[in-house]
């Protein structure tokens, strides 16, 4: 296990503490916890999975530009609009 030092506040801390001891566990047991939760609901989240697709190469991006300047104005018009909750 790496160790890595962080900077908090004095309050966050005390409050770190109380908990941690409420639950009779160690102030880094309650900090990595914690972490792990945060980290696997960011993980879970939209934004998250979007920025884990790799970008495209410049091949990539030469054959999808070449294609899109085969497209007719037309082609290009907005047709319908969707909405899509998260």
């Amino acid at each position: 296990m790496l160790s890595k030092t962080i900077r908090m506040e004095k309050n966050l801390v005390l409050e770190i503490q109380k908990i941690a001891d409420m639950y009779h566990i160690s102030f880094s047991d309650f900090v990595r916890k914690t972490l792990e939760k945060e980290i696997k609901k960011e993980q879970n989240s939209f934004f998250y999975k979007l920025k884990q697709v790799p970008e495209a190469s410049k091949e990539e991006s030469d054959e999808i530009m070449e294609y899109l300047d085969t497209l007719s104005k037309e082609d290009l018009e907005y047709i319908q609009d969707d909405e899509l909750k998260l």
